[in-house]
């Protein structure tokens, strides 16, 4: 559902205009990401320092949550009411995790050989995308 306060700020974002004027298709493409990598900059500073905030003001009932979530090991929800607005506190339940390294050391430990224990390892090592970013620079602005 739609607040109607999204909408207004969905219909201020909507007014942002490119300044420069270009017919390559790209210059259009590369302002609307600059627009919008500017804009999630600054929300997300926004929502940092109110995250914060509310951290502060809400610290007994998102410990609340959180241990519920640490006791249960499920997702848990509590929540902190305003006047005119209520914050929904979800907390998810604990991840877990292998570490690697204690693991390996633990079937050495264990006995097992360290040459099929590193074997095993590189074989079932996994390697993910290299994380991709973009810059937008205006035209003669390369390099400074």
């Amino acid at each position: 559902m739609t607040t109607p306060m999204q909408v207004k700020i969905q219909q201020t974002l909507d007014k942002l205009n490119d300044p420069v004027q270009s017919q390559d298709p790209l210059d259009a493409i590369a302002a609307e990401y600059s627009v919008a990598a500017s804009i999630a900059s600054y929300a997300e500073a926004r929502k940092n320092t109110a995250k914060k905030a509310l951290e502060e003001v809400a610290a007994k009932q998102i410990n609340d949550t959180r241990e519920r979530a640490k006791t249960h090991k499920s997702k848990q929800s509590g929540q902190v009411s305003g006047a005119v607005r209520t914050v929904i506190i979800t907390c998810n339940a604990p991840a877990t995790r292998l570490d690697a390294d204690a693991f390996v050391n633990e079937l050495i430990k264990a006995g097992v050989k360290q040459a099929v224990v590193e074997a095993a390892r590189e074989k079932a090592m996994k390697q993910s995308a290299p994380a991709t970013s973009y810059a937008v620079a205006e035209a003669g602005s390369h390099g400074k």
